[in-house]
Parts: C-alpha cells; sequence; structure tokens
C-alpha cells in the first residue's frame, strides 16, 4: 500500500512543501495492521499528508449522515456495515443524497470519536470527517451550498453521456 502512494505522489509530484495535501482514506476490514501503521508513519512525516480510516468499513461513514449513533445496527464486520446501510437506504450509498447530508456526517462521526488525537478509530468510528471538513472548509459554505445545489444537473449530465456511450 506504502508503495502505490509514493508512486502516487511521484507521478503527481506533489509536494506539501508546495501545499499540496495528501489524504489517503483506507479501511481496517482490507489492510493488515502492519500495513496501516506503515502508512500512517510516512503520512505523520508531512503536515499537509493526511490518514483517514473507517473502521471497519467506510459505510461507517456513510452511515454516519443518516445516524448520530451506531451502536444499535449490530456491526461487527464490513458486511455488517453493508447490511446495516443497505436497510437504511435501499441500494445504499448515492451521491445525491449523501451530499448534502455531509455536515451532519461531519458533526455525528466527530462527536462519536472517542479519541479524536489519535489516528486509528475504535469500531463504529471513523476519521473520514476530518477529510469531510477540510473540504469544506476549503470550499466554504456558499460553494458548498452551490455545489449541493448542482447535484441534479450533474446526474443528469451523466446520465446524458452514459446514454450517449451506449449508441456509440
Amino acid at each position: 500500500m506504502l508503495e502505490k502512494v509514493k508512486a502516487y505522489i511521484s507521478k503527481n509530484q506533489l509536494s506539501a512543501e508546495d501545499g499540496d495535501s495528501l489524504w489517503c482514506v483506507i479501511d481496517v476490514d482490507r489492510w493488515p495492521q502492519k500495513q496501516i501503521e506503515e502508512l500512517h508513519a510516512f503520512c505523520a512525516q508531512k503536515d499537509n499528508w493526511h490518514l483517514v480510516i473507517s473502521n471497519p468499513s467506510i459505510e461507517i461513514w456513510l452511515l454516519y449522515h443518516k445516524r448520530t449513533d451506531l451502536s444499535g445496527l449490530g456491526i461487527q464486520t464490513a458486511n455488517d456495515a453493508k447490511q446495516a446501510l443497505d436497510k437504511i437506504e435501499k441500494g445504499g450509498y448515492y451521491y445525491i443524497k449523501y451530499l448534502p447530508l455531509m455536515l451532519d456526517a461531519i458533526e455525528n462521526a466527530r462527536n462519536a470519536d472517542s479519541n479524536p488525537n489519535g489516528y486509528m478509530p475504535e469500531l463504529l468510528q471513523t476519521k473520514v470527517y476530518q477529510l469531510g471538513r477540510a473540504l469544506y472548509e476549503r470550499m466554504g459554505k456558499v460553494r458548498f451550498e452551490k455545489f449541493v445545489a448542482s447535484l441534479p444537473g450533474i446526474e443528469k449530465e451523466i446520465l446524458k453521456r452514459k446514454m450517449r456511450n451506449k449508441r456509440s
């Protein structure tokens, strides 16, 4: 995993000194603890390189868009999290429904974080809210609201392109 990150940095000529940011978003169900620790140590070398983790899977972040507390959902594994998300939102994640709720997710996940200064979240916790907060702060309230308002138009354009590609 670390070699992929280094290759990405090199290929894209990212430089923390030039103000570039790198955000590695992972979950614990796919990566051995040793690799997570190596990636954390690597990212900790630069102020603008970050590692954010969801435990056990990214679905925890998505669930915080819809829930303030995940303790009653019976989640122990990534598969449990996927099933819980599907029960709450048939079909699971759909960005048009979730992006407008990002500020709720940031607040819910931050409030649930039992170790806000640590890098490894406990089960049913996520650090992805840190990335969400950084994106929101970078965009600002007005641009974020405009982006959310533009989502239906973006969806229409995506569907048009898919239809054109099918005909080609």
